[in-house]
């Protein structure tokens, strides 16, 4: 005679698909989790970086900036562009 349980052996046959589901969650988790601190990361060193530039309002201060970083590349560079063409337009 087999198996009579309601569940006729299913619960062995899911047991491993459960371990699966259940770590993906946790995983996203984690993952949400990381990319939150990142993202906190980077709103704070935005903030450093526009009140270090804060003093440089004035269009002379602030062409002076731009052209010596006129051949930078990258993030960095981009947010200082921004931050000091954002000075200008309040000054304006």
């Amino acid at each position: 005679m087999g198996c009579r349980h309601w569940t006729n052996g299913r619960a062995e046959r899911d047991h491993g698909d459960m371990n699966a589901d259940t770590l993906a969650p946790r995983h996203t988790l984690s993952t949400w989790r990381a990319e939150r601190h990142e993202r906190r990361q980077a709103r704070a060193a935005r903030r450093r970086l526009e009140q270090q530039l804060a003093t440089y309002s004035t269009p002379h201060e602030v062409d002076e900036l731009l052209s010596l970083i006129k051949n930078e590349e990258g993030p960095e560079a981009e947010q200082m562009r921004d931050i000091l063409t954002s000075n200008l337009s309040r000054t304006a």
